[in-house]
């Protein structure tokens, strides 16, 4: 796994996060999965939701290490991509592990992730 605890500080200050904000985080120096799941809930209390998504979105995040590898290079590879492209191209993409996902029309991203009934009734796990 790449050293996100180092990197998404940087992402950070590359997408113009004030260092009063990035101060503020406890970052730990080393750490798995779970030092990364800790500084990801402090991102969810310290930055907005439009700040959290473009760190998210630069650094391919994941809460879960290696099986997420692909996933992480898809997201590098289109960073530069709108949603829409996004959506429809990790549909197409022949990566492990993912989920079902569409763009709805008021913008929000559905993921299906989760028992087959449940997809065949088109009820999303979570929305972002």
């Amino acid at each position: 796994m790449p050293n996100l605890l180092k990197q998404i500080p940087e992402t950070m200050r590359k997408k113009g996060i004030p260092e009063e904000t990035i101060a503020l985080f406890n970052t730990p120096e080393t750490g798995g999965a779970e030092a990364v799941m800790e500084l990801i809930t402090q991102m969810d209390s310290l930055l907005s939701e439009e700040q959290r998504l473009v760190i998210m979105q630069e650094q391919g995040c994941c809460k879960t290490g290696n099986p997420a590898a692909p996933h992480r290079a898809f997201g590098i590879e289109h960073a530069g991509k709108t949603l829409a492209e996004k959506v429809e191209l990790l549909n197409k993409a022949n990566i492990p592990h993912k989920a079902p996902n569409r763009l709805n029309s008021d913008g929000t991203l559905s993921v299906y992730w989760g028992a087959e009934d449940l997809r065949k009734k088109k009820l999303p796990l979570r929305v972002y």
